[in-house]
């Protein structure tokens, strides 16, 4: 073999082995980037998590802070006029009295205008007789 036919395969072997190599480059990196990605999303389901768990703990505390202060307000109220507190105090309870039969109400009339929970009227024996006997 002369000597361009050697430099000719070592040329040839040369780039192969970098095809070669540089694949299995572009595979490693893009398993990398894969994983990145999956790590990145289990951190942003963390995050988002967390995130959701302090809005609710802090909603509470603003229920809670908001229970608080209307219990003050009807403290101060009924140590500022008394009398006021209790008329409205009735009030309010027998609104709360009206508003249970209202429900009430409500409930009934939705149970009669129910289509299919109306119980069957039963048969009197004599209807039962003239059903059998062929009406008549």
């Amino acid at each position: 073999m002369n000597k361009s036919t050697i430099g000719l395969l070592v040329a040839v072997a040369t780039l192969s082995n970098y095809a070669i190599w540089t694949q299995a480059e572009n595979n490693r990196l893009n398993n990398m980037l894969s994983l990145s990605d999956m790590r990145s999303d289990l951190s942003q389901e963390w995050t988002n998590e967390v995130t959701f768990s302090l809005l609710n703990k802090l909603n509470d505390n603003h229920e809670d802070g908001l229970r608080t202060q209307g219990r003050l307000e009807g403290i101060v109220e009924y140590i500022s006029s008394p009398k006021d507190y209790q008329s409205v105090w009735h009030e309010g309870y027998q609104q709360g009295l009206n508003q249970s039969e209202e429900m009430a109400k409500i409930e009934k009339e939705i149970d009669e205008n129910a289509p299919f929970d109306k119980p069957l009227k039963k048969a009197t024996p004599d209807e039962t007789s003239k059903t059998q006997s062929g009406g008549q």
